[in-house]
Formats: structure tokens, sequence, C-alpha cells
């Protein structure tokens, strides 16, 4: 195989290389024994926001939907009402979420989901949210503020899955409407969120190592495998003009 041959390959395996996944799961393990109903149940009424450290993205980030955990407390009722879900990049971190909570939204806020959610509800299991946009984050610019407004109207007890009482990881923070008036702002706790989506990747950004990676090994198994295919051929040759027939 001629290296115009292993170039073309390399050509086409690059872009192959540049679509894996790289999950972005926050606050993961969850804290045992603990968890919260807010914004999903207890009759929740009013705006929650959680915030994300930059570092845990690997870079640019298209976000297809979120997906929050029901693992540890089986409900006790059901659970329904109206939600809306905001994405933008924010200068709050996980230890600097405002309480005023108007401060912490980015200007480049998208509404990324309007729905219903509502039972059956399945223990253990997620609360998924598909975004009708994508939303592009990238971390250079600052963290990213996910801002939730719920009418929960039917409030039965779902727990869902939390991190930083017990355990913090020091990635998210949280912030929302205790009571008319008052907004509690947690530094460190949140719930626990897996980001659906995938790396972003452009003809003209710097492959990333894993990428480089996968390349490198494409092509020192096509070299080996080209090195292979010569040699057979010139002892093939060799064995040809060795051998003679007698007439």
């Amino acid at each position: 195989m001629r290296n115009s041959n292993l170039i073309t390959l390399a050509l086409v395996l690059l872009p192959l290389a540049a679509t894996v996944q790289a999950q972005v799961l926050a606050g993961s393990p969850a804290d045992p024994n603990t968890g919260s109903c807010i914004p999903f149940a207890c009759f929740y009424h009013g705006e929650y926001e959680q915030v994300y450290t930059k570092n845990l993205f690997p870079g640019r980030y298209k976000i297809t939907g979120l997906e929050f955990f029901d693992t540890i407390f089986a409900p006790t009722g059901t659970a329904s009402g109206s939600v809306v879900i905001s994405l933008s990049t924010t200068s709050a971190d996980w230890n600097t979420l405002s309480s005023t909570l108007s401060s912490n939204v980015g200007s480049d806020q998208v509404e990324v989901f309007k729905g219903m959610i509502g039972p059956p509800w399945t223990f253990p299991g997620t609360l998924k949210f598909p975004f009708s946009v994508p939303f592009i984050y990238d971390p250079s610019k600052g963290n990213l503020l996910v801002e939730i407004r719920s009418e929960i109207v039917v409030g039965g007890a779902v727990i869902f899955d939390t991190n930083g009482p017990t355990q913090q990881k020091f990635v998210m923070g949280s912030a929302y409407f205790l009571r008319p008036g008052r907004v509690i702002a947690q530094s460190g706790e949140g719930l626990e969120t897996d980001f659906e989506g995938a790396p972003v990747t452009e003809a003209t950004s710097v492959p990333d190592p894993l990428r480089i990676l996968l390349l490198i090994s494409a092509l020192v198994g096509l070299a080996c495998l080209s090195w292979g295919i010569r040699n057979r051929n010139a002892l093939n040759r060799k064995w040809r003009s060795e051998v003679a027939v007698p007439y």
C-alpha cells in the first residue's frame, strides 16, 4: 500500500475519531441517604439555578439534553407540572452563586426545554429532558448555568440524587426559592446531572489527545499491514525466480 493511500485513509479516519463521545457527569457518585425533591416535586413553584464549574467539560460541548437521577429513595407518590429549562454561560461558580438569581444568568441564555413532567415514575430511574435546540457551551467563556422554572401542581415525594452535603466534589452549586422573599444558595451542593451531547469539533480546531491517539494507532496499524503485504509479495517474487521447472 502506497503512502498516498495511507494519507487518504488517515483523512477518512480523522473525522471518525472526532465523533468519540465524552460523557459529562456532575456530582457522581451521589451522596447516600440524602436527596432533594426541588425543583421537580414537592409542589415546587419558582426558579431553581444550578451552576457547573467549567473544568467538568473537555472543551466546547454541544449539549442536547439533561438527565437527573432517582436511585436512592423510592417515590412515595407522583409529581407532575410544567418545566422550563434555560442554559447560559456565567461568571458565577460552585461557591459564588448569588441569591439574586437574575444576576447569575448569562447574556447568551437559551431556552432549551418547555413542557410537562409527570407519572409514571420508575424506580430506580432517571428524569430526562431532551432539548428542542442544542446549547453550545464554551468553557473558556465561563461556567455553565442551568435555570429551571417549575410549576409542580401534583407534588408527590420524588427524591432526586444529590451531591454535596456529605461528600462535596466542588463542581457545582445551587440556588432556589425556599419561600417568597427568601432564596437559599448552596455552595458545592446540587442535583447529580448527566449532560447528553458530544464535544464540538471543527476542521480548524486543534485535535484533542484522544483523537490524536486514535489517528496514530490507525496509521501504525495501516503501516504494519502495508509492510506485511510488501514483504509477502517480495518473497513470492523471489520464490518464483529461484524455482525452475524442467522440460
